[in-house]
């Protein structure tokens, strides 16, 4: 079994999630099992923050529902030890994603926005938040009250 790990995010749009990702990722320790950057789409604004040492898989998709097929695939072929991920629906995604592996990684995943005040989650989305926050082996916030 593969004892890399995967960090999955929809793409490089530039925010505070992706710059936090890429700056763990960049200052990763070495002798530690290296990360591999998995990403629905390599555009956005964070571009520019990528580190060419970082290890990284696009699958050219603008959509992160695109990406589930792809991402279990995946998985499957090289049985990571960990998932990682943030942000709302791209949590969804790895959650759907690692479900149905008969030998799932660990599941971590980072909510850092309390969905009671988040206007721009759909109401159809919150139930898909909440079913992959109930299946992570670890969740990573900032504050109390998700």
């Amino acid at each position: 079994m593969s004892r890399r790990w995967v960090a999955f995010m929809s793409d490089l749009g530039g925010g505070g999630a992706q710059r936090t990702m890429l700056n763990v990722l960049r200052y990763w320790p070495e002798g530690l099992p290296r990360p591999l950057l998995v990403l629905g789409s390599r555009a956005g604004g964070g571009v520019s923050w990528l580190d060419e040492r970082i290890e990284t898989l696009d699958f050219g998709q603008s959509r992160v529902r695109h990406c589930i097929e792809p991402l279990w695939r995946l998985l499957r072929r090289e049985r990571p030890a960990l998932l990682f991920s943030t942000m709302p629906m791209t949590n969804v995604a790895a959650a759907a994603a690692s479900f149905v592996l008969p030998q799932r990684p660990r599941l971590v995943l980072s909510e850092v926005n309390s969905h009671r005040k988040h206007e721009g989650i759909a109401g159809w989305q919150r139930p898909l938040i909440g079913w992959a926050l109930r299946r992570a082996d670890q969740i990573i916030t900032q504050s109390h009250g998700l």
